[in-house]
Protein backbone atom coordinates (compact mmCIF):
# COMPACT_ATOMS: atom_id res chain seq x y z
CA UNK A 1 0.00 0.00 0.00
CA UNK A 2 0.77 3.56 -0.65
CA UNK A 3 -0.44 4.90 2.52
CA UNK A 4 1.71 7.06 5.16
CA UNK A 5 2.36 5.76 7.63
CA UNK A 6 3.76 7.91 10.58
CA UNK A 7 4.63 5.81 14.07
CA UNK A 8 7.28 6.86 16.69
CA UNK A 9 11.28 6.47 15.70
CA UNK A 10 13.40 3.64 16.48
CA UNK A 11 16.71 3.16 15.94
CA UNK A 12 16.19 1.38 12.83
CA UNK A 13 13.87 3.86 11.32
CA UNK A 14 16.30 6.32 12.19
CA UNK A 15 19.29 4.57 10.65
CA UNK A 16 16.74 4.45 6.90
CA UNK A 17 16.24 7.85 7.52
CA UNK A 18 19.82 9.48 7.91
CA UNK A 19 19.66 9.77 4.35
CA UNK A 20 17.68 12.80 4.92
CA UNK A 21 20.24 14.58 6.88
CA UNK A 22 22.98 14.77 4.12
CA UNK A 23 22.65 18.60 3.55
CA UNK A 24 21.74 19.56 7.37
CA UNK A 25 23.56 22.07 9.10
CA UNK A 26 24.71 20.79 12.28
CA UNK A 27 24.07 17.78 11.47
CA UNK A 28 25.95 16.06 15.02
CA UNK A 29 23.57 17.68 17.38
CA UNK A 30 20.70 17.00 15.03
CA UNK A 31 21.67 13.01 15.10
CA UNK A 32 22.30 12.96 19.00
CA UNK A 33 19.23 14.94 19.81
CA UNK A 34 17.30 12.36 17.68
CA UNK A 35 18.77 9.25 19.15
CA UNK A 36 18.44 10.71 22.57
CA UNK A 37 14.60 10.93 21.44
CA UNK A 38 14.69 7.17 20.85
CA UNK A 39 16.49 5.54 23.32
CA UNK A 40 16.17 7.92 26.26
CA UNK A 41 12.39 7.85 27.77
CA UNK A 42 13.34 11.30 29.69
CA UNK A 43 14.02 13.05 26.90
CA UNK A 44 12.85 16.23 26.24
CA UNK A 45 12.11 15.19 22.65
CA UNK A 46 9.93 13.11 20.48
CA UNK A 47 10.70 12.10 16.86
CA UNK A 48 8.39 10.10 14.40
CA UNK A 49 9.07 8.55 11.58
CA UNK A 50 6.87 9.19 8.04
CA UNK A 51 6.84 6.12 5.76
CA UNK A 52 5.02 5.63 2.17
CA UNK A 53 5.14 1.88 0.78
CA UNK A 54 7.55 0.62 2.81
CA UNK A 55 10.03 3.79 2.45
CA UNK A 56 11.10 6.17 4.70
CA UNK A 57 10.38 9.63 3.27
CA UNK A 58 10.16 12.04 6.40
CA UNK A 59 11.27 12.42 9.85
CA UNK A 60 10.53 14.70 12.48
CA UNK A 61 11.64 15.85 16.09
CA UNK A 62 8.87 18.06 18.36
CA UNK A 63 9.46 18.82 21.96
CA UNK A 64 7.29 17.58 24.85
CA UNK A 65 6.41 21.11 26.12
CA UNK A 66 7.38 24.40 25.20
CA UNK A 67 8.08 27.93 27.44
CA UNK A 68 4.48 28.94 26.78
CA UNK A 69 5.46 32.04 28.99
CA UNK A 70 8.20 32.94 26.53
CA UNK A 71 5.71 32.87 23.25
CA UNK A 72 3.16 35.02 24.97
CA UNK A 73 5.58 37.52 26.51
CA UNK A 74 8.03 37.82 22.45
CA UNK A 75 5.06 36.57 20.32
CA UNK A 76 1.21 37.68 21.73
CA UNK A 77 0.18 33.89 20.90
CA UNK A 78 -2.80 34.79 23.10
CA UNK A 79 -3.80 37.27 19.78
CA UNK A 80 -4.15 33.83 18.15
CA UNK A 81 -4.99 31.00 20.24
CA UNK A 82 -7.67 31.06 22.55
CA UNK A 83 -5.10 29.41 25.34
CA UNK A 84 -7.89 28.88 27.98
CA UNK A 85 -8.67 25.97 25.32
CA UNK A 86 -4.51 24.89 25.26
CA UNK A 87 -3.55 23.32 28.52
CA UNK A 88 0.18 23.86 28.89
CA UNK A 89 0.93 20.16 27.99
CA UNK A 90 -0.74 20.07 25.04
CA UNK A 91 1.75 22.46 23.46
CA UNK A 92 4.62 21.47 21.59
CA UNK A 93 7.62 22.80 19.58
CA UNK A 94 9.22 21.32 15.60
CA UNK A 95 12.08 21.35 16.44
CA UNK A 96 13.77 19.17 13.25
CA UNK A 97 11.48 18.38 10.13
CA UNK A 98 13.16 16.43 7.07
CA UNK A 99 11.20 15.23 4.34
CA UNK A 100 11.40 13.75 0.61
CA UNK A 101 10.53 17.03 -1.29
CA UNK A 102 8.45 14.46 -3.34
CA UNK A 103 6.20 14.79 -0.29
CA UNK A 104 6.14 18.29 0.36
CA UNK A 105 2.71 18.35 0.19
CA UNK A 106 1.51 16.00 2.63
CA UNK A 107 3.28 17.93 5.41
CA UNK A 108 -0.48 19.45 6.30
CA UNK A 109 -1.52 15.68 6.98
CA UNK A 110 1.99 14.69 8.94
CA UNK A 111 1.72 17.03 11.23
CA UNK A 112 -2.23 16.58 12.22
CA UNK A 113 -0.73 12.63 12.49
CA UNK A 114 1.90 13.78 15.26
CA UNK A 115 -0.49 15.99 17.39
CA UNK A 116 -2.95 13.47 16.91
CA UNK A 117 0.09 10.96 18.10
CA UNK A 118 1.06 13.04 21.32
CA UNK A 119 -2.39 14.42 22.52
CA UNK A 120 -0.66 17.79 21.17
CA UNK A 121 -3.54 20.67 20.39
CA UNK A 122 -0.88 23.34 19.62
CA UNK A 123 2.44 23.11 17.76
CA UNK A 124 4.81 26.14 17.61
CA UNK A 125 7.07 26.34 14.50
CA UNK A 126 10.33 28.63 15.30
CA UNK A 127 12.09 30.43 12.41
CA UNK A 128 15.68 30.96 12.48
CA UNK A 129 17.94 32.13 10.14
CA UNK A 130 18.86 29.20 7.91
CA UNK A 131 15.32 27.93 8.41
CA UNK A 132 13.58 26.43 5.15
CA UNK A 133 10.01 27.12 4.90
CA UNK A 134 7.78 24.66 3.95
CA UNK A 135 4.73 25.79 1.42
CA UNK A 136 2.10 25.56 4.21
CA UNK A 137 3.57 28.43 6.10
CA UNK A 138 3.99 30.55 3.29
Amino acid sequence: SKELIVRRTNMSDFNKAKYLLTEAFNKKQIEKDITDSITNPSSKYLTFTVNCGGETIGLYTISKNVNLDYYISHFFVQDHVILEEHPRDKHGKVIYSFINPLFIKNVRYILREIMRLTAKTCLFFEVHNRTLLPDIFQ
